[in-house]
C-alpha cells in the first residue's frame, strides 16, 4: 500500500522528503540522556546508539553533518558531511553516535540534554533534570 499526500500523487516518502527540505521535521522519539565523561573530564561526552539512531535513517557508516548552537548541537544526515556514523558488534550493524571533548562542555551548561530524533537529523539541547 503506497500512502499519497493529498494535495499531490507524491509517494509518503517524496512527502517526507519535501517537508524535510522545508525544514519541517516529524519527531519520531525523544527521550534525555545525560552527558557522560571523556579522559577523565564531566559533561563532555555525548553518545547515543541503536535502532532510534537507525530509525532516524543515521545507519552505520552514513555521513553527516554536525550544527553546533547555544545549547544545541544538531546532526544531519549529509551526503558531504564531514562526519561518519560509527558503528558496533559483529558485524558493525550496530550505529553509535560520539562527540566528546570542550566544545560539548562549552555549548552544553546542562548535565543533561533532550535528544530528539527526526527523519534525517538528531538534536541535542541542554535540559536541567
Amino acid at each position: 500500500m503506497q500512502l499519497l499526500d493529498s494535495t499531490t500523487s507524491r509517494s509518503y516518502f517524496e512527502f517526507l522528503q519535501r517537508r524535510l527540505d522545508e525544514n519541517e521535521r516529524i519527531m519520531l522519539a525523544s527521550i534525555t540522556s545525560k552527558l557522560g565523561k571523556s579522559k577523565g573530564v564531566e559533561q563532555s561526552r555525548i553518545w547515543i546508539e541503536g535502532p532510534r539512531c537507525t530509525a532516524s535513517g543515521f545507519s552505520v557508516g552514513a555521513p553527516f553533518s554536525e550544527s553546533w548552537e547555544d545549547n544545541k548541537l544538531t546532526f544531519t544526515l549529509d551526503p558531504h558531511g564531514n562526519r561518519n556514523v560509527s558503528g558496533k558488534g559483529t558485524p558493525r550493524i550496530h550505529p553509535v553516535l560520539d562527540t566528546t571533548g570542550r566544545k560539548v562542555r562549552e555549548t552544553f551548561s546542562h548535565t543533561h540534554v533532550e535528544v530528539k530524533f527526526f527523519q534525517g537529523a538528531i538534536t541535542f539541547e541542554g535540559v536541567t533534570i
